[in-house]
């Protein structure tokens, strides 16, 4: 149960940097530092052109959503993350042995390990990470909305000082970073939604939770916000606009 407190003793929600995106250019993929963020317009994308970059189990695996949209969206997704990567590592898609772990978390093998990844979507957005270390890095991005009960979700998965600064000017804003902080963590992990999620409190920008995280939280738009988590320092961040590659 949360007990609301008086709005003067909680404290505003931090101000979320802000981001610039641009085009890539061919001496971006030449980068080994700093940290790569995506933005790719799904929607706006044919599936087709991306078919022969998925194998057999991609292609099942992409085959079992039954809403056409979502089978799109992960045909886009998984044919974008190995186009990038192999023009990251300078090589074929071919080479790339993508898997997941247990919790469906995809990753390189070992022999690529200095490229870390991963992927988030909400809507009609899919971001896209990468980083250049064998560190794991997560992301998260979600729809600013409060149209669920979602003082029953900060009960449950909220330390206390995270369920009190909900008491603020913008509740959804601040559930929302706590949450997409959260759920990039457990992404970095490579772990599945669990139940020590309100003993990791991510007010702050560095948290300890086996291995020490950087966070950085984003407003994409007025309706969207992410954040990031890595163990390396969250610097020289780059972002991009999707195209297709020539």
């Amino acid at each position: 149960m949360i007990y609301p407190l008086r709005k003067w003793l909680a404290p505003k929600p931090a101000p979320e940097h802000s981001l610039e995106w641009q085009n890539p250019v061919k001496t971006d993929f030449a980068l080994t530092f700093g940290t790569h963020i995506w933005r790719i317009p799904w929607q706006k994308l044919d599936p087709g052109y991306f078919l022969h970059l998925l194998d057999d189990q991609e292609l099942k695996k992409a085959g079992k959503y039954r809403n056409p949209e979502d089978q799109k969206r992960a045909i886009i997704g998984r044919g974008v993350v190995k186009e990038l990567s192999a023009s990251y590592l300078k090589t074929s898609h071919k080479n790339l042995n993508c898997s997941t772990n247990k919790f469906g978390k995809p990753f390189l093998a070992k022999h690529h390990n200095h490229l870390q990844f991963n992927i988030s979507h909400s809507a009609e957005t899919i971001l896209l990470v990468f980083g250049f270390s064998p560190l794991q890095i997560g992301i998260d991005i979600e729809k600013i909305k409060l149209d669920f009960d979602y003082l029953d979700i900060a009960d449950q998965y909220f330390s206390d000082s995270e369920k009190d600064s909900l008491q603020c000017e913008n509740p959804s804003k601040q559930f929302f970073k706590i949450w997409t902080r959260k759920e990039a963590i457990m992404k970095a992990l490579g772990k599945g939604l669990t139940d020590e999620l309100f003993t990791i409190d991510v007010l702050d920008d560095t948290v300890d939770y086996f291995i020490k995280y950087n966070l950085r939280t984003f407003e994409l738009n007025e309706e969207m916000i992410f954040s990031l988590a890595t163990p390396s320092k969250l610097e020289q961040i780059k972002c991009f606009d999707y195209e297709l590659l020539k």
